[in-house]
């Protein structure tokens, strides 16, 4: 019944957040790669968050009737880029599994919510901020042949985000990397796996992983996917189910982190684009996010078919297309530090960005879980009483 009733902009807008939300999976798929991880737990990983995110968003949006859409979190693999390099697949398996037992308790204590939501967004965004500047800045190095194609790239981002509103800049970009992919030819491949594929993960606990991975990632899952994707959906005049959408995000977590999946929950980006203007009117723009939802369970079922094409693009333009995505990440860091107005404010986002971008790391404490820290001590003792 409700197919029938899907429209143009549905099925545009859909598809958008879905592909957004599919090629985010680069950076997971250079993650593995710089892990060592085997094909399977690669796979595995992806297949996992995929399948359960659009689960979730189908889910929430049919029940609730509000474009939810439900994915991995981009933000989140950003942060653990640097932290992964200390730990094996089981460890991390481990974090994972007690930040959705976290998000399940938060979602049911306001006390523990309102604590961690009130973390100032610039801290996170600065701390964001660094890691993808540190990201690009170590990955243009290894670039030098495709500097042309990087810088073409990157303007083909900003031409499409002024000129075409309605379209990400990042699939301007993409175009680009695709098109210079058809001149100078793909990898070969041997497709070995299909469809759907998961590999149970034991996980391993102490107090480490959680200290530095179970606590951020749960932070970061509220901080920036459930707070975004609220924000735009309150924006857009929804009243929104807040505990529901944590505990389906901490349901989520604690599923896929048996699988190696990091996170499956409500996406942030995707959700506010399906909730604008141009997913049509009001009323029926969750027909959106079941257009996105189907999508992304598509992609997960044929995770390993995908992996393998996507594998097949060179290398350095997978870095390109990496560096793409978490542009989108850095300008919408940027943009919110931009409107900061006190000096303590812009001082405190300034120590967290340069912690995080110089990766300092101080014995356990990764670089971007220091940013978040020092960057909280300094609110809370100069600026939180004046709030």
């Amino acid at each position: 019944m409700i197919m029938k009733r899907i429209k143009p902009e549905h099925i545009f807008t859909g598809i958008i957040a879905a592909l957004l939300t599919s090629f985010s999976g680069m950076v997971i798929i250079e993650s593995a790669r710089d892990l060592g991880l085997s094909e399977l737990q690669l796979f595995s990983w992806m297949s996992s968050i995929y399948v359960m995110g659009g689960l979730i968003s189908l889910v929430l949006t049919l029940k609730y009737r509000m474009p939810l859409i439900g994915a991995h979190s981009l933000a989140t693999a950003i942060y653990l880029i640097p932290v992964m390099q200390g730990f094996s697949i089981n460890e991390m398996v481990g974090g994972y599994l007690i930040a959705g037992l976290l998000l399940l308790v938060i979602s049911q204590l306001k006390f523990l919510r309102d604590f961690i939501t009130s973390i100032p967004n610039y801290i996170i965004e600065a701390m964001l901020a660094g890691i993808v500047v540190n990201y690009i800045l170590s990955s243009i190095l290894d670039l030098s042949s495709y500097v042309l194609v990087l810088a073409a790239s990157v303007l083909a981002y900003f031409l499409v985000q002024v000129y075409l509103k309605n379209i990400p800049g990042f699939f301007g970009g993409l175009a680009v990397v695709f098109i210079t992919a058809l001149f100078i030819g793909f990898e070969s491949f041997e497709v070995d796996q299909v469809v759907f594929a998961v590999a149970f993960m034991e996980p391993k606990i102490d107090m480490v992983t959680i200290t530095v991975i179970s606590i951020p990632v749960a932070v970061m899952i509220l901080s920036n996917e459930v707070s975004i994707s609220l924000s735009a959906l309150k924006k857009n005049g929804y009243e929104v189910p807040f505990q529901q959408v944590v505990l389906s995000s901490g349901i989520g977590v604690s599923i896929v982190s048996m699988f190696g999946g990091h996170a499956a929950g409500i996406g942030g980006m995707s959700t506010t684009i399906c909730s604008n203007a141009e997913a049509g009117v009001k009323s029926e723009r969750y027909k959106s996010a079941v257009v996105a939802g189907i999508l992304i369970v598509l992609f997960g079922l044929l995770a390993p078919l995908m992996i393998t094409l996507m594998i097949a693009i060179p290398g350095e333009l997978i870095s390109i297309i990496v560096i793409l995505t978490l542009l989108g990440i850095l300008l919408s860091c940027f943009k919110s530090l931009m409107n900061l107005k006190s000096k303590a404010s812009i001082l405190i986002m300034l120590v967290s960005f340069v912690i995080s971008a110089v990766n300092i790391n101080i014995y356990i404490l990764s670089a971007p879980l220091l940013s978040l820290i020092v960057g909280t001590i300094l609110y809370a003792v100069f600026l939180k009483k004046t709030d």
